[in-house]
């Protein structure tokens, strides 16, 4: 019944519970593999890290009854990672990061397996194809007209595949102001600005997306 119970032929709950001492590896695990995720894609709620328990406490349980051959799931290739990087690269970049986070953490875990079975998990919880996160920007600029519409235009086509990016006059109206000069606090009537050079610099691009992805977290 635990073996029934640990593998992932049946999708049925047999109610089985599992004496303290198989719970401690899980537990630092999950914890670890949450961590991970939560750094890398986007925070999960109560009900979804009870889930990731769950499942990386069946994923232990059922290898102390089945010997798996690391090796095996190499050469099988369920998931073509090259591919995947090819075709969603910022997905594939995420993955990596997350995989290189997670295994330094609990390193009896770096096997070909649960790499798949983490990649599984994760498109659970941030799958390939999802509607992007809206945000709305207010762009302001001591050179109006086509400074404006450079970093409009610049900062739509950097942040294509992760967000879906409307551009308003208001500030009022703005999640975000991104301008390239400072402005009174009293004028921004309480939206977030981030300060960039006119050109936008690799340092411009990584403090948006920072304050873009605290505002989505906060909503």
């Amino acid at each position: 019944m635990l073996f029934l119970y640990s593998s992932e032929l049946f999708n049925y709950n047999f109610g089985v519970v599992l004496k303290d001492s198989a719970i401690p590896n899980a537990l630092e695990d999950s914890g670890n593999w949450i961590a991970a995720f939560q750094k890398t894609f986007q925070p999960l709620n109560m009900k979804q890290q009870k889930f990731i328990l769950y499942s990386i406490n069946k994923y232990q349980t059922l290898s102390h009854f089945v010997f798996m051959r690391d090796e095996m799931f190499s050469l099988f290739r369920i998931v073509n990672y090259y591919s995947l990087k090819k075709a969603a690269p910022v997905y594939y970049e995420r993955f990596k990061e997350f995989w290189e986070l997670f295994t330094k953490l609990s390193p009896e875990l770096n096997t070909n397996l649960f790499r798949l079975k983490s990649f599984a998990l994760m498109t659970n919880f941030a799958p390939l194809v999802a509607p992007l996160a809206p945000i709305t920007i207010a762009i302001y600029s001591e050179f109006s007209g086509f400074l404006s519409n450079y970093l409009m235009d610049h900062i739509t086509l950097y942040f294509k595949a992760n967000y879906k990016i409307t551009f308003v006059d208001s500030f009022l109206d703005a999640d975000l102001v991104i301008s390239t000069t400072t402005i009174h606090p009293d004028e921004l009537l309480g939206t977030p600005l981030v300060i960039v050079e006119p050109t936008l610099n690799a340092n411009d691009f990584f403090l948006i997306q920072q304050r873009i992805q605290e505002i989505i977290n906060r909503n």
